[in-house]
């Protein structure tokens, strides 16, 4: 990330491009913050970040633990909509 900062820096506006940004966005969300504010995440980057600014936040808990967790709560959502989608065909014939 520093060191995307420091082309940017260096190469002014030819720098930027889809991936550097995507590199250096949590910096300059955590920069861009108003310090009266609390800024509230889930990634863990602005846990390091944030201190070294002086800028208050709060890291939400993950709403799923794991990835495994996520995808049995995905493949849930699938069946219950397919069911729902099965029953309006269904029902128009």
């Amino acid at each position: 990330m520093l060191r995307s900062l420091k082309e940017i820096l260096a190469l002014g506006e030819r720098a930027c491009d889809c991936k550097r940004c995507e590199k250096i966005g949590d910096a300059i969300i955590a920069l861009d913050a108003p310090r009266d504010l609390r800024l509230e995440h889930t990634d863990s980057s602005f846990d390091y970040l944030c201190p070294s600014i002086k800028q208050p936040h709060y890291k939400h808990p993950r709403l799923y633990p794991n990835r495994n967790e996520y995808l049995k709560y995905k493949c849930a959502k699938m069946i219950l909509m397919s069911n729902y989608y099965f029953t309006l065909i269904g029902n128009k014939f």
